[in-house]
């Protein structure tokens, strides 16, 4: 569940439901001239709200990396009292940006703290980088201060670059979608699959997970 990361009131009423994962956002669910105010209200959570009964593991979507954000939003929260047990990375499309975001997080976390990480894959150029961003990764959870644990594949990011048109069986989307869980598993990573946003209703939402199964 992707929950408004400068929005304090939804982030209190998350954390009481029965989900397996929360992600306090700080990209495309909070505006550009509320980044800093998602920051703040993270941080004062993971420092002295956080509940000890959330039921799921949490974790951050911080900013991509050419954004210039991302930086601000890895030293605010993984400087707090209680880190977050994941930080997802969107839009990476190089190995070049996990040496990065390896070195910010040595730099930021302390002892023996370790955090997962998730990588979004939302462009053509990941898709193309696929499998050696999946093995530097790896490679970097050897000896850096996080795991790699999975892959999302970002679909609206991903029409937009190839210049593909939504439709209602997201058959535009079919081969980037397979090739996502081939290559996660390849390495062992989760593969978590596209968003879906019409959450009223299960009929249609079972039929779409069950038709990926």
């Amino acid at each position: 569940m992707y929950v408004p990361g400068d929005d304090t009131k939804k982030i209190n009423k998350a954390v009481g439901l029965d989900v397996d994962f929360i992600a306090l956002d700080c990209e495309d669910g909070v505006a550009i001239n509320r980044k800093d105010d998602a920051r703040k209200t993270i941080r004062q959570f993971l420092d002295e709200l956080r509940p000890k009964s959330i039921k799921g593991d949490l974790g951050v979507r911080v900013n991509s990396i050419d954004t210039g954000l991302c930086g601000d939003d890895l030293t605010s929260c993984l400087s707090s009292k209680n880190i977050p047990d994941t930080i997802l990375l969107p839009k990476v499309e190089s190995t070049e940006e996990l040496n990065w975001f390896a070195d910010k997080t040595d730099s930021l976390l302390k002892n023996d703290q370790k955090i997962n990480l998730i990588v979004y894959i939302e462009t053509a150029l990941a898709f193309v980088n696929l499998t050696h961003i999946c093995q530097h990764a790896v490679e970097l959870s050897n000896n850096k201060r996080f795991i790699a644990a999975g892959l999302v594949f970002g679909s609206d990011d991903f029409c937009a670059s190839i210049g593909a048109s939504r439709t209602e069986d997201c058959s535009e989307v079919s081969y980037a979608r397979q090739k996502l869980v081939l290559t996660a598993k390849a390495f062992n990573l989760q593969a978590i699959d596209m968003v879906y946003i019409k959450y009223k209703g299960n009929g249609e939402k079972r039929s779409k997970s069950n038709k990926l199964a």
